[in-house]
């Protein structure tokens, strides 16, 4: 879906559960939902869809536009880089323009440099007031402020399912609709135009 600044949902789009969602230069949206693949149009039309033969645990749990409109299925050559983070499960992680690498892993999202130290992090309990927990999707945004969405958000109608926080871990504004939806594993900012973000999408 995409939501207004009033928090709004002024698109959506039906899928099985979404864990990767992306909005193109196109307009149109690309997903992983677990089942597969898809890019819709605005008029949510499929444009395109990818199932893997084998879905044996979910075949498809994220998915990115890769320079030129080409497209990758499976993963190929050899490791060139990895780190265990906190937890020991990461949902999404980013190379920012400084070379670190921004992962999200539950309790926490952290920064790690090339030697896979830790630069920064911000964790669930570093913002007590959102009632966030299980920090899953994120996007780093042109001012370095990060957009976090979170896995099963609520509890006892209490949490937060996205929040924007800043680099000294202040929280700049939070969405919380728990009648609505319960999770957000995948997040991308828009304009309030609904286009994307001037510059490269970090997420």
């Amino acid at each position: 879906m995409v939501l207004s600044p009033a928090g709004e949902v002024v698109w959506e789009y039906p899928t099985k559960l979404t864990h990767d969602a992306w909005m193109l230069p196109s307009g149109n949206v690309l997903f992983a939902d677990g089942e597969s693949v898809t890019e819709v149009t605005a008029e949510k039309k499929v444009v395109f869809r990818y199932q893997p033969a084998d879905a044996k645990g979910g075949g498809t749990y994220a998915c990115q536009r890769l320079p030129g409109g080409k497209k990758e299925y499976t993963p190929g050559g050899k490791v060139a880089w990895q780190v265990q983070v906190p937890g020991g499960i990461a949902f999404a992680a980013c190379r920012t323009d400084k070379g670190t690498t921004l992962v999200s892993s539950l309790d926490q999202v952290s920064e790690f440099d090339e030697a896979g130290k830790i630069v920064w992090q911000c964790a669930t309990t570093d913002v007590p007031e959102s009632d966030a927990r299980n920090f899953t999707g994120i996007h780093l945004l042109p001012n370095g402020n990060v957009l976090i969405g979170c896995y099963q958000a609520y509890k006892d109608k209490k949490g937060s399912a996205l929040l924007e926080i800043s680099r000294d871990k202040k929280i700049v504004w939070t969405y919380s609709n728990p009648a609505a939806d319960s999770t957000m594993m995948a997040v991308q900012i828009l304009s309030p135009l609904g286009e994307l973000l001037a510059g490269a999408c970090l997420r």
